[in-house]
């Protein structure tokens, strides 16, 4: 909900509540501008919440993971698997 501040990036209606779908499709009808206005704050919120490296970053600071090393590349001079690994 906190996602949806009422009249900033869009409206939430109650479930099942037909004059709220409405009144919120009749507010973009007579002022088509707000749905630019309100489309860009929604990308701007969701790019700053949900925005994968913020994200992840959250999760392992969390982890307590945060500054490790970068996995090294695999060298492909030699097989992947030891060769007992398919038997």
């Amino acid at each position: 909900r906190e996602c949806v501040p009422r009249g900033e990036n869009g409206f939430l209606v109650p479930t099942k509540n037909v004059d709220a779908v409405v009144e919120a499709m009749e507010f973009f009808i007579r002022q088509p501008d707000q749905v630019v206005r309100m489309g860009r704050a929604s990308r701007l919120l969701a790019e700053e919440i949900f925005d994968v490296k913020i994200v992840n970053r959250i999760i392992t600071d969390a982890m307590g993971i945060t500054g490790s090393a970068p996995a090294q590349p695999q060298s492909f001079d030699s097989p992947p698997c030891p060769a007992s690994a398919g038997a």
